[in-house]
């Protein structure tokens, strides 16, 4: 079952944020994440850059960590934004790697 971008959120925050945290998991769901919207943004025919990637790195960080309030949450809330741009990084290099760019 395909899960959406909001419940896979929510199930790596549980996972992340739990007392006993499961990081092989929760790089596990980031892995098979950016796979599947990797190859969703393929079908629907988008592009990207080298660049793009990189700044949507930065980009996305700010704006979980601080439009989105993970700042208020510290040192998690640092690890959560990561964690996000890291899986938004991920989407596009695997895009990227299925157009032949990488």
């Amino acid at each position: 079952m395909k899960q959406s971008h909001k419940e896979m959120t929510s199930e790596l925050n549980k996972i992340i944020f739990n007392d006993t945290p499961d990081l092989s998991q929760a790089i596990s769901m980031m892995n098979t994440y950016s796979t599947l919207e990797a190859n969703n943004l393929l079908n629907k025919d988008k592009t990207i850059s080298k660049t793009f990637a990189l700044l949507h790195f930065i980009f996305n960080f700010i704006k979980w960590f601080i439009f989105k309030g993970q700042i208020l949450r510290g040192t998690r809330g640092f690890i959560f934004s990561i964690a996000q741009s890291y899986t938004a990084f991920l989407t596009h290099l695997k895009l990227l790697k299925l157009r032949n760019i990488l």
